[in-house]
């Protein structure tokens, strides 16, 4: 992919000690969401999902690699983080700023806005039915969104922005290779291309298959004036 990604997912990280620094569970973990081949040894893994390439016969992991199977990501790209607010006014009173690979910071993400918006219940009859503020699907897929298809060549985190009457959801960067916001309504186009290679949609990312925000909004009685 020309643009966003190219710079940044391909471009390889010499100084990461792979046996010290990989995480081989993430990568296990990975390969089972993506129905992939489990027995792969984790360097045969990682060079069918272009998470590195072999320089000198060695095995030298790359930016995707780093994002999804490192133990600390940020130790090698310190500016990959999702920060979270939850603002009154343009006072904060509560903040959480959140590192780690991305399904981490995806799930603890939402674990913020979660605990930062409210949750009302019905009855019908015996059978408790909760009514969110939000609907949290959407917004999981706008957080995906923002770490998926960010410019991770731009050194600035995503940000989450709870207000009182809205969700903000920051990415870096534009629109990918001067799209238009019409061009881009119903695709895909991730930055990180490990995202293309995989052979189904995984399950952390699930909520972008059965959620558009558009429709998706409106709907809860907690979001209407």
């Amino acid at each position: 992919m020309k643009g966003l990604g190219t710079c940044f997912d391909k471009k390889l990280s010499k100084n990461f000690n792979f046996e010290l620094e990989f995480d081989k569970q993430k990568l296990l973990n990975f390969l089972k969401k993506a129905n992939m081949d489990l027995d792969l040894v984790p360097e045969q893994a990682l060079l069918e999902l272009g998470c590195g390439k072999l320089v000198n016969g060695e095995f030298v992991i790359n930016n995707s690699g780093l994002l999804f199977f490192a133990k600390d990501p940020q130790r090698m790209l310190p500016w990959v983080f999702v920060r979270c607010s939850r603002l009154k006014g343009t006072n904060f009173v509560d903040k959480q700023k959140i590192a780690g690979g991305l399904w981490s910071m995806v799930d603890r993400a939402m674990a913020f806005v979660k605990r930062n918006t409210r949750v009302a219940a019905k009855f019908d009859g015996f059978k408790r039915i909760d009514i969110e503020e939000y609907p949290y699907t959407a917004i999981r897929e706008a957080i995906v969104n923002a770490v998926c298809h960010r410019d991770y060549c731009i050194e600035n985190n995503a940000f989450v922005n709870v207000f009182d009457d809205r969700i903000e959801v920051i990415s870096p960067g534009p629109i990918p290779d001067n799209l238009t916001v019409e061009q881009i309504r119903g695709k895909s186009i991730p930055s990180l291309q490990i995202l293309n290679r995989v052979k189904c949609p995984l399950p952390d990312w699930e909520g972008t298959e059965k959620c558009s925000l558009p429709n998706c909004f409106g709907k809860s009685p907690l979001c209407q004036n």
